[in-house]
């Protein structure tokens, strides 16, 4: 609140400036004994009474008025940039300073990083080059990440980051592929215990990966009889199996041929019971 603070070029005239806050009159208002304050150096001066004293020669009012020939002739004041400090040349009417500042190139502007840091216009893309907010791609993801938060990403996140196999130590594979890679079963980590392939048939040894197929060849014989002994066991089961299926359907036809009999009984019976009745 107050009045102008601006490079007045030339120097700003005394009649201009508010006797209050001693700065060029903003929204100037005039007092009943002719000088003149910024509006809101008078609201404050008032306080909310009804009556008030002019700062100048301390006489007694109750009303302003607004000024706004006066308000016109400081709009039309010539003014320096604020950035004149910066290096910046500008010169204009005072009216004309907030859109100057808006493209002004030596005007300080918030990172639109939201680092915190304030960066001189014509600086900008400069720093946004260096900026520690920036977004950078994962040189192996391809996904933008805070370039200061880049090696967490790298060590935590990053699925196509290459690691080191924890069990082999093979290098430059991928953290996605890392669980594949030690599968027990499709994987192809040579360090990895894998059971041998024959273990549905009774063979219990395990291995590392590259050793197995040394086991293969050295454990071909007792494969062989693993195998020959669970055929022998499964021809076993399936003869009993048979067996059993067998005296169950006998037990079933028997009983079907029982009832069968039964029901020829009871037919010849009926008929005879008929035949009586018609004679």
């Amino acid at each position: 609140m107050g009045g102008y603070e601006a490079n007045f070029n030339p120097p700003l005239e005394d009649k201009y400036k508010c006797p209050v806050c001693l700065s060029a009159l903003c929204d100037p208002v005039q007092t009943k004994c002719g000088h003149r304050l910024c509006a809101s150096c008078f609201k404050t001066i008032r306080s909310g009474n009804w009556y008030f004293r002019c700062p100048v020669d301390n006489t007694w009012s109750n009303s302003v008025f607004e000024d706004n020939a006066v308000k016109r002739e400081i709009l039309s004041l010539r003014v320096d940039c604020t950035n004149v400090v910066n290096k910046c040349t500008w010169n204009g009417e005072l009216r004309d300073l907030q859109s100057h500042l808006k493209i002004c190139m030596h005007e300080k502007v918030e990172c639109p990083n939201k680092c915190n840091q304030s960066i001189t216009r014509i600086d900008i893309d400069k720093h946004l080059r260096e900026c520690p907010f920036r977004l950078e791609k994962c040189e192996h993801c391809y996904v933008e990440v805070v370039a200061t938060q880049m090696a967490r990403h790298h060590v935590l996140v990053c699925p196509k980051f290459p690691v080191k196999c924890p069990v082999c130590g093979e290098a430059e594979i991928s953290r996605e592929s890392i669980s594949g890679h030690i599968n027990i079963i499709n994987g192809d980590c040579p360090m990895v215990l894998i059971p041998c392939s024959f273990r549905h048939i009774g063979c219990m040894h395990e291995d590392k990966r590259r050793s197995m197929s040394k086991h293969y060849q050295d454990a071909n014989t007792q494969h062989l009889m693993f195998l020959s002994t669970r055929l022998v066991d499964m021809e076993t089961k399936h003869r009993l199996d048979l067996e059993v299926c067998t005296q169950k359907f006998e037990r079933i036809i028997e009983e079907l041929s029982g009832r069968l009999e039964n029901a020829e009984l009871k037919s010849s019976i009926l008929e005879k019971q008929i035949s009586d009745t018609k004679i």
